[in-house]
């Protein structure tokens, strides 16, 4: 019940010490400005000149703010966010220096997560340490969804940057996330009083919540590796070579053939397939695989007249 969601999350929050947590969320905000202006003012911050001494540097710079940025509290995650943001901005050889190459999977999981809208201090579910450590942030809904929408932008735009630098990763990752949810415990929304019982999801389902949030995954890298015949190389000007976009076909191709395989009956996780598949359209795939563009366009099709 309600009631009882209230109580457990009280009971989360009141596990939670606050002094501790203020201090997280300063050292979040030092990290945040502090640590990525003197990254910018190294002449070498990659170390890959004859010292290597800001290499290292460099790499316990970004071990802390990954951990920082796993944290359950959204205000965390936003400042540590705005660092990586900026890093990556300001100093774009940090992205492929070979101390950022370990943290690529380990960073886009870690986004992955931090793209669920969890931690509404409304949420019937309270959904664990994310609206625990709300409660300290929000006063209400939409004081959360401020601050959610703040967080999103940078998450995607993260994700953007991370899918661009290297795309095999990129959808590997994505091929394995949507693999996961579609066959998983959670592609239908269930009756959690009667588990073997099907029901219509809501904003709060956790089914909802996760599809939504790989549909939002799967249009931004998707679309960030842009189309077959013109895809970019990570400087954004050379196009690749022949070989490399035949390279990303595979992975596109699963992927997509698992959305379409997904046969939702929910109206709410309906409208998140047509936004996976959709993203295929805008990246050009379609173009290679003109069979499952008729497929597409007559589940398009069905699917308005559904909802």
């Amino acid at each position: 019940t309600r009631a009882a969601a209230v109580d457990a999350t009280a009971a989360a929050a009141a596990a939670i010490n606050e002094n501790e947590y203020d201090f997280y969320k300063l050292l979040a905000t030092l990290i945040g400005v502090t640590g990525v202006n003197l990254i910018a003012k190294m002449d070498d911050p990659c170390g890959t000149g004859p010292s290597g001494d800001n290499g290292a540097m460099l790499r316990n710079f970004l071990d802390v703010a990954l951990v920082l940025l796993a944290h359950p509290s959204i205000e965390i995650s936003t400042e540590v966010l705005s660092a990586w943001s900026q890093l990556f901005e300001r100093t774009p050889a940090v992205l492929s220096s070979p101390h950022a190459l370990p943290l690529r999977g380990a960073l886009l999981h870690i986004l992955t997560i931090k793209l669920r809208k969890w931690g509404s201090p409304d949420d019937s579910d309270r959904s664990g340490l994310v609206s625990a450590f709300s409660v300290f942030d929000y006063d209400d809904h939409e004081a959360f969804l401020v601050a959610y929408g703040k967080i999103r932008g940078r998450v995607t735009s993260l994700i953007r940057c991370l899918s661009r630098a290297d795309p095999n990763v990129a959808l590997q990752h994505l091929g394995r996330t949507v693999h996961a949810l579609l066959t998983g415990p959670h592609a239908t929304p269930r009756d959690m009083l009667r588990p073997s019982t099907t029901t219509l999801a809501t904003m709060w389902s956790t089914c909802f919540v996760l599809s939504e949030s790989i549909a939002t995954l799967t249009d931004v890298i998707v679309c960030s590796v842009g189309s077959y015949n013109e895809v970019s190389s990570g400087d954004g000007n050379a196009p690749r070579a022949a070989n490399e976009s035949e390279a990303l076909l595979k992975p596109m191709h699963d992927i997509a053939h698992l959305w379409f395989q997904f046969a939702p009956t929910d109206p709410l996780l309906l409208c998140q397939q047509i936004v996976a598949l959709t993203a295929f359209g805008s990246a050009g795939y379609y173009r290679r695989d003109t069979a499952l563009l008729g497929s597409v366009l007559e589940k398009l099709f069905v699917s308005v007249t559904h909802i």
